[in-house]
């Protein structure tokens, strides 16, 4: 499969993705992309992929800028450890880019 990937140049379209999201997070998610195979997995992320391109036709997007990755805060709160200040920052910031108006 990694020669087809590289015949289609497939880094450089993840790049090219990579170069349109607004968080760091959504970044390093797209530069992860990888082809899948299986039926049911193809059909959800068809899915998603429907469901964002509805989202991208409305008006007006909250931006999605200060959401980060909360991956350590958040396993970190979920094993019942204290969040830093710092922690709890980036996460209202998350919450407050989730709510904001539509």
């Amino acid at each position: 499969m990694q020669h087809a990937l590289d015949v289609l140049e497939y880094d450089l379209i993840l790049a090219r993705l990579a170069d349109h999201c607004q968080s760091e997070l959504a970044m390093m998610l797209a530069e992860e992309l990888r082809p899948s195979f299986d039926p049911a997995e193809t059909t959800t992320l068809q899915q998603e992929s429907e469901e964002a391109s509805d989202l991208l036709s409305l008006e007006q997007l909250p931006s999605l800028q200060p959401i980060r990755d909360l991956t350590i805060a958040t396993t970190k709160a979920s094993k019942g450890a204290t969040l830093e200040g710092i922690e709890l920052h980036r996460i209202g910031e998350a919450l407050a880019a989730a709510r904001a108006p539509r």
